[in-house]
């Protein structure tokens, strides 16, 4: 369980980044690679969305 905790941090802190230098979604999407955790099921298919959800979460109003 730690792992998922220090894998959302590391989430939020690299978006926090890129939205703080101006990066598109899709720019952060590509950028955002999360190697650490690459080995986790489906990684490749739900990191894109995290990206998009770690967004929409930092940026609502």
């Amino acid at each position: 369980m730690a792992a998922h905790r220090y894998y959302l941090e590391e989430l939020r802190d690299s978006v926090a980044a890129g939205i703080a230098a101006g990066q598109s979604i899709e720019e952060m999407q590509a950028g955002i690679t999360m190697d650490a955790y690459q080995s986790w099921i489906n990684y490749e298919n739900w990191r894109p969305l995290n990206v998009l959800g770690m967004y929409s979460l930092l940026t609502a109003d």
